[in-house]
């Protein structure tokens, strides 16, 4: 099968550059330090996505029914979207190697906010047939509540 190879020899330094109309770094291979940059020629990470305005990766499954899950950074906020099974939501310090699950909703619709400053405790809202509307608040590791 044909294949077309750029940087076959590893030069140190060589790097590879796809422009678009409005962006002279649609995508940008930076050869010395192994990074990807999409809308960006210095990326920091091994991939990184900038735009003027809320960068996203959009991810879509077209077999069958159609699914999309959306990763965006709006102002100083990352959203998160997704469908079928669970969505977890992260957040924690600026530095971005502390986060931890705050929020998540599984396929049943159940809506569970994590509290990591207590361990084992989360506020549970669900719907169920057989019992109907409720929420459950865990304090701890023995002391459930239900409403």
């Amino acid at each position: 099968m044909p294949e077309t190879v750029f940087n076959e020899g590893s030069i140190d330094g060589t790097d590879f550059r796809i422009e678009s109309d409005d962006n002279a770094n649609m995508f940008f291979v930076d050869g010395a330090d192994d990074r990807i940059g999409i809308g960006h020629n210095a990326p920091a990470s091994l991939l990184e996505i900038s735009a003027s305005s809320s960068p996203a990766i959009q991810l879509t499954q077209t077999g069958g029914t159609e699914y999309n899950g959306i990763i965006r950074l709006a102002g100083n906020d990352l959203e998160i979207r997704g469908s079928g099974g669970i969505m977890e939501f992260y957040n924690g310090s600026n530095d971005g190697d502390s986060s931890s699950l705050k929020l998540s909703i599984t396929a049943d619709g159940r809506v569970q906010q994590q509290n990591t400053s207590i361990a084992n405790s989360c506020f549970d809202i669900y719907n169920s047939h057989a019992s109907g509307y409720g929420a459950s608040i865990q304090a701890g590791s023995g002391d459930n509540y239900s409403l």
